[in-house]
């Protein structure tokens, strides 16, 4: 038996083994330089919500409002910015109507299948990933 306390080849069998998998993952990672890489407790790590919800047609409707405005607003700044003599500006970029969910639905409709056959694409592949683990398992 090896003096190391930290064990280099732990596998991530279930909850009981996470502890030492953590350690040693932490402590190899350490070495190399690479954990502000993998850090879950780094402050800039993006959490996740829960599962995945798909928009509503009037979230997606909002959503794509907010866009326009976005944009509206650097495409106002590229304007004002383009010549310091208000005179040889042009015209001010008109600012885009409000979208309604109507004007949006057929899009709303495309994204959303979009949206859902890649959130089956990566369902397929957890699956495949779970049996593999499965399969090394037994």
């Amino acid at each position: 038996m090896s003096d190391d306390p930290i064990p280099k080849d732990v596998i991530l069998k279930d909850r009981f083994s996470y502890p030492n998998w953590f350690l040693s993952l932490r402590f190899n990672a350490l070495s190399r330089g690479i954990w502000h890489l993998i850090d879950p407790d780094a402050p800039d790590v993006k959490r996740s919500t829960g599962p995945r919800k798909l928009p509503s047609l009037e979230e997606y409707t909002a959503e794509s409002n907010t866009q326009l405005k976005k944009q509206h607003t650097q495409v106002l700044i590229q304007w004002q910015n383009s010549h310091l003599n208000v005179e040889q500006r042009g015209p001010t970029p008109e600012a885009p109507k409000e979208l309604q969910a109507a004007d949006l639905k057929e899009q709303y409709k495309t994204d959303l299948k979009r949206l859902k056959g890649n959130i089956r694409k990566k369902v397929r592949e957890a699956f495949k990933i779970n049996a593999k683990y499965t399969n090394i398992q037994t």
